[in-house]
């Protein structure tokens, strides 16, 4: 068994403050690391290869994106 959720909360819940006219800040790249190391969790289980491949390489991309220096963590 494994869980990830993004440190800065769940989405659900802040698109229910969304929906009452609030102030949100939703960590995009969080969301898509508790997504990818899910992926790369059942790739594992499963020897999917590909999946690990692609899960990976969506990370790399992220921090690349950062790194240079066009989106902020």
């Amino acid at each position: 068994t494994i869980e990830a959720e993004a440190a800065h909360g769940t989405v659900t819940r802040h698109f229910r403050v969304h929906q009452k006219g609030g102030e949100t800040s939703t960590n995009s790249i969080a969301s898509i690391f508790a997504w990818t190391r899910g992926l790369a969790h059942r790739a594992k289980l499963d020897d999917n290869a590909r999946l690990l491949d692609f899960a990976l390489k969506l990370e790399a991309a992220c921090v690349g994106t950062v790194e240079s220096g066009k989106m902020t963590k």
